[in-house]
């Protein structure tokens, strides 16, 4: 069941004020919104919008110090309904409200849930929002427009057509369903524009409605970012690449890969655990390769091994918009298998990635991330974090296995995941190997002394 929650947009001299959520928060920290919050026990009962409406107002009290009279309580409009879809992780149903604040413009107290606020026009924030200066989820730009919009009825997600989202910046993607590892349901497919067109990432899903649905919104996509020019799979893995073929066969477009990647694909990998299970279905043929320094319109290649060796990354530096694949997640953890991938690679690449200091990264799982450098570097702690704790179980329980030890290298998580955990275990125990602090002894690992 999705939660109720209330926004509220205050509204003086043509201006909007807008907040940038913490970085500690879990749901879309450092995003821009407005304040608003979940209902909470205190906020009444009875009608959904009177709750969320309660809850909006509260909120605006609680994180920017506000407090709106009642004459100010009596003008509060409704400007719409938006319900967060299922694969955005946390579910939320929101009513937006706005008020108009005449005369003074309000102090503003912000507390420790808002990173930042600012007073802007609708149209100062979209601007900003398109140059991925501003990081906005699609409800927090309806709401604006709904703000001009004063003889519209209310919106509703109800209404919305499930299409290629964006987040700020160039690159829309569109979240489709795939046989991908847990808790992701679900490969984002991203556009990539130049002046000539567009290049699509990771063409990821196997069912043919989702196959459908894609074909039709590459196919709206024409009249604004030209034709298609490829397709592109930033690596092996089969939840990545599902209507590859599909697609490049319907469309008559190219394929593009790393030489790794189509390598690995010719010796029939690509299936593994990191795959949630996907098989490979149709045969994937790649026509081009692509390789770190290529260009694609604004978007530079970066070849990104780790979770995979031929693993590849694409990144504007005018937008500083970051298009990821495996690199990250939007929730879980990314996996290391050490048979695929490499754990001294892998946070090598996410130092670099974090190097470029971009403003939003795009996972193929999961919401993007705002702030990303932050997320990168934040990411790559917490590998090291748990390689500690690896070498922390190994030294005390030497010789041992990867299975062995994943209880306590693991005893955070839920021991549900601990078969995959031991994967990851491996590729530590890998890298602590190169690193000269762990040896192995036929199927076990023993500690090297300092």
């Amino acid at each position: 069941m999705k939660r109720l929650a209330g926004v509220l947009l205050l509204v003086n001299q043509g201006e909007v004020l807008v907040i940038q959520r913490a970085q500690h928060l879990r749901f879309q920290p450092n995003y821009w919104s407005f304040p608003g919050g979940g209902v909470e026990t205190g906020d009444g009962e009875g009608v959904c919008q009177e709750q969320a409406a309660n809850a909006a107002v509260r909120e605006c009290q609680e994180e920017v110090g506000v407090t709106l009279s009642q004459s100010q309580l009596a003008k509060l409009r409704l400007l719409g309904r938006w319900q967060t879809p299922d694969y955005a992780g946390a579910g939320f149903d929101t009513f937006f409200f706005c008020v108009q604040i005449d005369g003074a413009r309000p102090e503003i107290h912000a507390n420790p849930e808002v990173a930042h606020w600012q007073w802007l026009t609708p149209s100062d924030f979209h601007q900003q929002w398109q140059k991925a200066q501003k990081i906005a989820a699609l409800p927090v730009l309806r709401a604006l427009r709904a703000l001009e919009e004063e003889d519209s009825p209310p919106f509703s997600s109800q209404n919305h057509p499930r299409d290629f989202l964006s987040m700020g910046g160039p690159a829309p993607y569109l979240p489709l369903r795939t046989a991908t590892l847990p808790p992701a349901t679900h490969t984002n497919c991203v556009l990539l524009p130049t002046d000539q067109g567009y290049f699509l990432v990771d063409p990821a899903p196997v069912d043919l409605a989702e196959r459908k649905l894609l074909l039709a919104r590459l196919l709206t996509r024409e009249k604004e970012d030209g034709p298609l020019l490829g397709l592109i799979l930033s690596h092996l893995h089969y939840d990545h690449l599902g209507a590859a073929g599909w697609l490049a066969e319907r469309l008559n477009v190219p394929v593009y890969a790393s030489r790794a990647t189509t390598h690995d694909l010719k010796m029939g990998e690509g299936s593994g655990f990191s795959a949630g299970g996907a098989s490979g279905g149709q045969p994937v043929h790649v026509d081009r390769y692509l390789q770190e320094g290529d260009s694609l319109g604004v978007w530079r290649v970066l070849e990104t091994p780790g979770h995979a060796r031929g693993h590849l990354c694409f990144f504007d530096e005018t937008s500083r918009v970051l298009v990821c694949g495996d690199m990250c997640a939007g929730e879980g953890t990314i996996l290391i298998e050490p048979n695929q991938g490499s754990m001294s690679d892998y946070l090598a690449s996410l130092e670099r990635l974090a190097n470029l200091e971009p403003s939003l990264a795009i996972p193929a799982h999961g919401q993007p991330l705002a702030a990303a450098s932050i997320a990168l570097r934040k990411l790559k702690a917490h590998r090291l974090e748990r390689e500690q704790k690896v070498l922390n179980a190994l030294r005390k329980h030497s010789p041992t296995t990867a299975s062995t030890m994943t209880p306590s290298a693991y005893s955070d998580a839920d021991p549900r995941v601990w078969p995959l955990a031991t994967l990851s275990v491996e590729s530590h125990l890998v890298k602590l190997g190169e690193d000269g602090l762990a040896r192995r002894v036929g199927d076990a690992w023993v500690a090297v002394d300092d």
